[in-house]
């Protein structure tokens, strides 16, 4: 049979076709045949190009290869993906048998594959947000971090200086900025301006670069001229620890003034407080006042007011003497030991 025939379709050839070049023209297609195939070589056998067709029209796939006599089509393919109308890039072999890389959907988000299959980083089009392991981001960047020391990481000259991570605080999982070892972790409020500084002995400095500036160990160090330590309930103010060039101060703001526990347990365990109108009281036990200072300047001893006939001790300051009062005994002892002598001097007008 002949090898070249001509119709009235065109040119029919039976085997291959050598040729210096060929052009097609562009008012008609390029038919590759029943078999659905083309494949384009360089003459030495390297460089391939091959297009398959789908007789369903379902999907078509382009494969490139850099060596015909070895394992064609091998090393790079993409497809338009019919079932979804995306384009698909593959690795290491066909749609069916390489690795995903990379996909792009028709409503435009892009998908980024890893070894394992997972969409690894993923950008939503509808909402213009980038997820990185995870595909359905919450904000304009979200990470998805499964396991702790692993997440953010920032580099200086290819060189880790800190991460930021999860960790686990019994059982909940919570953020964590990790620095690395001999270098801090800095929150400025502008560049270059001290507000919160971790060192990686963990100890914290705000307002300032150096945490040990009194040449003592500590966890936190707070350098400011008028500011310090703001306490507050609900809302309100109740205390501030600050600092100033006349020493430390404590500032009592709430009505309950500043209080002070030896546990946790607030209700039963007072041992000191300042009232609001300046007086104190001590309360060793936990229940009892045995010393109270009042606002007008009385010292009270196992009596919590000025009346006389509650039983105590009340040294009242403004020239208005002592008072003591004990029930059903004597409310004074006065011992003397060691020699006998004078046991209480009574003085009159500055005179013995």
């Amino acid at each position: 049979s002949p090898t070249l025939a001509t119709a009235s379709s065109g040119i029919s050839v039976t085997g291959s076709v050598v040729a210096d070049g060929l052009t097609v023209d562009g008012s008609t297609q390029f038919n590759t045949g029943a078999a659905g195939v083309a494949e384009f070589y360089h003459t030495s056998g390297l460089g391939g190009l091959r297009v398959t067709g789908s007789a369903s029209g379902s999907a078509s796939t382009i494969f490139l290869s850099n060596d015909k006599s070895g394992t064609p089509f091998d090393i790079y393919s993409f497809w338009g993906n019919g079932s979804d109308d995306s384009l698909e890039f593959f690795s290491g072999g066909s749609p069916t048998t390489g690795t995903k890389r990379l996909k792009l959907a028709s409503n435009g988000d892009i998908s980024f594959y890893n070894d394992s299959a997972a969409q690894a980083l993923f950008w939503d089009s509808s909402t213009s947000r980038l997820g990185l392991g995870t595909t359905a981001p919450d904000s304009k960047l979200t990470v998805n971090i499964t396991a702790a020391g692993d997440g953010i990481e920032l580099q200086s000259n290819e060189t880790s200086i800190a991460k930021l991570s999860r960790t686990t605080v019994g059982s909940t999982v919570v953020a964590s900025l990790d620095g690395v070892s001999g270098r801090p972790i800095h929150v400025g409020g502008v560049v270059n301006e001290d507000v919160i500084l971790a060192n990686a002995g963990g100890n914290v400095g705000i307002g300032t670069s150096t945490v040990n500036i009194s040449g003592f160990s500590k966890a936190l160090t707070i350098d400011s001229s008028e500011s310090g330590i703001e306490l507050s309930s609900s809302g309100t103010i109740q205390a501030l620890f600050a600092a100033n060039t006349q020493g430390a101060t404590v500032h009592g703001v709430g009505s309950s003034g500043i209080r002070m526990f030896t546990s946790a347990s607030g209700s039963t365990t007072e041992r000191f407080r300042i009232n609001a109108d300046g007086s104190c009281r001590w309360t060793p036990d936990g229940t009892t006042h045995d010393m109270t200072l009042t606002a007008s300047g009385y010292l009270l001893i196992g009596k919590t007011n000025t009346t006389f006939s509650t039983a105590g001790i009340e040294l009242r300051s403004g020239n208005l003497g002592a008072r003591f009062t004990r029930n059903f005994a004597e409310p004074i002892f006065v011992h003397r030991t060691g020699n006998d002598g004078n046991i209480i001097k009574f003085y009159s007008q500055n005179a013995e």
